[in-house]
């Protein structure tokens, strides 16, 4: 997913760079009405970019307009109220949700905004490249709104320019032979692929599909979380007996053997202890259906 993201940066923002760069080819040959154009849709695709802002605020609207009709509870029953999430962002909102097991209710809920939403960060060329070019991993919500941005650039400003550039081409050539520009050429090829990539992203719908792997994965660390503190108590009281059965030995020369012995047979019984309550948790939850281990199995 990297290497995909990192080619949606690069694509993005050397599209924003050549599509001004333009402007010099343009000049030359009196062809004003390209910069205008241009000029006119980069105001068009700011509009856009703030109003794909504006989705994250309806959607964390949903969320409380859900709590306020009592949807969602805590682990032990009691319903969860509106003061208990009042002021919460988009993050903030997730963090609580899933520390309180209501994990797949929250991307489920993000799945119908996901498609939409466009925030400042994934929009501002360069400024995105800065911020999530150096990341190892980039969220899956991030690596949708990038993708949702460069679609948004594809079809307000790529498509104004793509025009400009065939028409300097074949409009503005004298001779009846293409005119051809090393800026505008490569703008062109900039251009198309950043469009096929927007093709290839609305049939695909990366975004919906990236929302599901980013819910997989904080819903895992979840049950691993849940599982740790299910089996520390029973973990802590075995190595408190490994110590005790070890201790009769310390000092005592050709006990090493012994003592290793011992310690590898507690680590083995820890780690049988953790599997077998995995594997009984795993069943229950397929069984109840529910999000998270411990957690109710509805809500």
């Amino acid at each position: 997913m990297k290497i995909v993201v990192m080619i949606t940066l690069l694509l993005s923002d050397a599209d924003v760079l050549f599509t001004f760069a333009s402007f010099e080819p343009y000049s030359q040959e009196g062809f004003v009405l390209g910069p205008i154009l241009i000029s006119i849709f980069t105001f068009v695709y700011l509009l856009g970019t703030h109003l794909g802002n504006l989705q994250t605020r309806k959607f964390c609207k949903k969320l409380s307009q859900n709590i306020e009709c009592g949807m969602y509870h805590y682990r032990d029953g009691s319903t969860i109220m509106i003061d208990d999430v009042r002021g919460k962002n988009e993050d903030e909102f997730r963090q609580f949700m899933v520390t309180n097991g209501l994990g797949d209710k929250f991307y489920q809920e993000r799945s119908n905004f996901i498609r939409n939403i466009v925030k400042w960060k994934h929009s501002v060329p360069f400024f995105r490249m800065a911020r999530f070019g150096w990341m190892a991993d980039i969220p899956a919500g991030d690596f949708a709104g990038i993708l949702n941005a460069n679609a948004l650039y594809s079809f307000t400003m790529g498509f104004i320019q793509f025009g400009c550039t065939l028409y300097y081409m074949f409009g503005t050539a004298s001779s009846g032979e293409p005119q051809i520009n090393m800026i505008i050429l490569t703008s062109l090829t900039v251009s198309t692929l950043s469009l096929v990539l927007s093709l290839v992203n609305l049939a695909v719908a990366f975004p919906k599909s990236l929302n599901e792997l980013e819910k997989k994965a904080i819903l895992e660390e979840q049950r691993q979380k849940a599982l740790d503190q299910m089996c520390a108590p029973h973990i802590l009281q075995l190595r408190k007996a490994c110590v005790r059965e070890v201790a009769q030995f310390y000092g005592q020369a050709g006990k090493t053997d012994t003592i290793l012995q011992i310690m590898q047979r507690y680590e083995d019984e820890i780690q049988k202890f953790i599997e077998g309550t995995r594997k009984i948790e795993e069943k229950k939850s397929k069984l109840s259906e529910g999000p998270v281990i411990g957690g109710p199995s509805s809500v």
